[in-house]
């Protein structure tokens, strides 16, 4: 004789009443008084009956009856997340920033649609509207992939089937030259009679960091956060190396060198 192994209906003794257990999950099913003894009541007997039924119809499984995940459920999550993994270096957090942009964009136009539906044609709506914001086309695809970052991390969290970006990466970004779409500005270096003639009127701190930043490419916030004991010394190459404790790839594990010459 084949072994049984449909569970069996039980009464909790503390409780007082009947349960089963599920893969793993105990399922309440009402009263089961003491005075009863080992014969359920009828309605207990009914439910139990009842929820077995449905367990071995869906492959003794029971249906998950939860509402779908939402994308809004998503941005939430993926917001909390990123103010503790896009720790801002500086008093302006500029990641999180665009990131809060980006996602309002999909929170307004989607944000109560089940996650698992989100794909190719609904960004192509949310890169659409960035378009009517009036955003240049670098901004857009920057934060076009920052929506799909976020999917990325949904999958990786189990949240969302992988299917679900995989076919969000068959979105294009928006090429040069898209009618409706503006370029953005082109940006020029300073020219040098300028910044000589602002360092005139700057006090004697800000006119050596100016110095150093013409001589050495640093950035500003390498050379805001310099000090001398940050410097290798050599003595035989006459050659100086600062190497930023935070700098702007850091978060992708590349190290910066600044070499600083004799001038």
């Amino acid at each position: 004789m084949p072994k049984n192994t449909t569970p069996q209906l039980c009464r909790h003794r503390t409780l007082e009443r009947g349960h089963v257990t599920l893969n793993g999950r105990e399922h309440y099913l009402g009263d089961w008084p003491k005075r009863n003894g080992r014969t359920p009541p009828l309605d207990v007997r009914q439910r139990y009956d009842d929820l077995i039924s449905t367990w071995l119809a869906n492959g003794r499984q029971l249906p998950d009856d939860r509402p779908p995940l939402t994308i809004n459920e998503v941005i939430l999550a993926y917001l909390e997340w990123a103010k503790l993994h896009y720790v801002p270096k500086r008093k302006k957090d500029d990641q999180n920033r665009f990131i809060r942009s980006a996602v309002r964009v999909v929170r307004e136009l989607f944000g109560r649609t089940p996650a698992a539906e989100f794909g190719p044609k609904k960004l192509r709506a949310v890169q659409q509207a960035m378009i009517e914001r009036g955003w240049c086309r670098s901004t857009l695809n920057a934060q076009v992939d920052r929506v799909r970052r976020m999917f990325k991390w949904a999958v990786t969290e189990e949240m969302i089937s992988g299917n679900v970006y995989h076919a969000l990466r068959a979105v294009e970004g928006v090429r040069r030259g898209t009618p409706g779409v503006r370029e953005p500005e082109p940006v020029h270096p300073i020219a040098a009679d300028v910044v000589e003639a602002t360092i005139l009127h700057l006090n004697p701190t800000l006119r050596a960091m100016v110095r150093v930043q013409l001589l050495t490419g640093m950035r500003p916030g390498e050379v805001c956060q310099l000090r001398a004991s940050d410097i290798e010394t050599d003595g035989a190459s006459g050659m100086w190396m600062f190497r930023p404790k935070q700098h702007k790839t850091q978060h992708h594990g590349r190290d910066r060198v600044v070499l600083i010459g004799p001038q």
